[in-house]
């Protein structure tokens, strides 16, 4: 019967985090964390990361005016073009297989001369909806910038929403990992819901021996203490099982669902690990070898 109980609490818990798993954000990362962390794992100097943001209040249903690269010629206009004038040329080398486009800018005036090197490594597009069919578009570009002209060793830019194991060592403190990720709202929900199940387990379990000795010392009211006594025993087994499960999730959570995206660098000449199976066939004997590229 206790079994029962126990597993019924269980599954209600289940049932009241539930809705954690749908709740995560979409934004990438270098929105909220900014470029501080990508720059930190370039291979050289010759380029840094740069987010631009475009915001525009749009009635009914108006459409969005900006080109692909319009923020990038209004950015790199403002960094080097303001004092020396000219306009301001765009052109492009073409991209070979699933490499990204590299945008060459020529700025300034002829004696002035200034060329800017970019590629576009990701980009993220947001509405929010406000009253009277006015609405707010916004756009935001992470670009690869090079130095003014400096001819940029890019390194190569691959995006991902998996993250490595170090969310799971911090989701011992729950709620860290999350929060690592990108997954701010739910890390937080996480780590308020576990400081809310542990202080309900801590106020059950003194409140139950507190009416248990009442029951025992004052019989005549033994009926009312006694049933004080279960329904915070109750409490504290629903607070600890609920907490227990909350807890199992956040593992969980963090070790196999997705954050939000990323941008993983792979520096320039270096060549990633990668495991592979290879069949070997000889006169002598037939296999498989397991090939290690580093």
């Amino acid at each position: 019967m206790k079994n029962n109980k126990v597993l019924g609490l269980f599954l209600a818990a289940i049932f009241i985090f539930l809705p954690l798993v749908a709740l995560s954000e979409t934004a990438p990362r270098w929105i909220d964390k900014g470029v501080k962390e990508l720059d930190k794992g370039r291979s050289n100097s010759s380029y840094s990361f740069h987010v631009l943001h475009y915001v525009e209040p749009i009635i009914g249903t108006g459409t969005v005016g900006i080109g692909k690269t319009d923020l990038l010629v209004a950015y790199a206009d403002s960094l080097y073009n303001e004092t020396r004038g000219g306009a301001v040329v765009v052109d492009s080398i073409p991209a070979l297989a699933e490499a990204p486009t590299t945008y060459i800018l020529k700025l300034g005036s002829e004696a002035t001369p200034v060329t800017v090197y970019a590629q576009l490594v990701d980009y993220y597009e947001e509405t929010e909806d406000f009253p009277d069919g006015l609405y707010e578009y916004n756009l935001y570009q992470l670009y690869a910038i090079s130095q003014p002209n400096v001819e940029p060793q890019f390194d190569e830019f691959a995006l991902t929403n998996r993250y490595n194991a170090l969310p799971i060592a911090m989701s011992i403190i729950p709620g860290a990992g999350q929060i690592y990720k990108g997954q701010v709202a739910k890390g937080i929900i996480i780590l308020g819901a576990e400081v809310a199940m542990l202080a309900g387990t801590l106020y059950g379990t003194f409140e139950y021996h507190h009416y248990k000795k009442l029951a025992k010392d004052h019989s005549e009211f033994y009926e009312n203490y006694i049933s004080k006594t279960n329904t915070f025993k109750q409490l504290r087994l629903f607070c600890a099982v609920a907490g227990a499960g909350l807890y199992a999730y956040n593992l969980f959570d963090a070790a196999l669902c997705n954050g939000a995206r990323y941008v993983k660098i792979t520096r320039k000449n270096e060549q990633p690990i990668k495991l592979s199976f290879v069949p070997m066939v000889s006169p002598e004997t037939t296999g498989v070898s397991l090939c290690l590229s580093f």
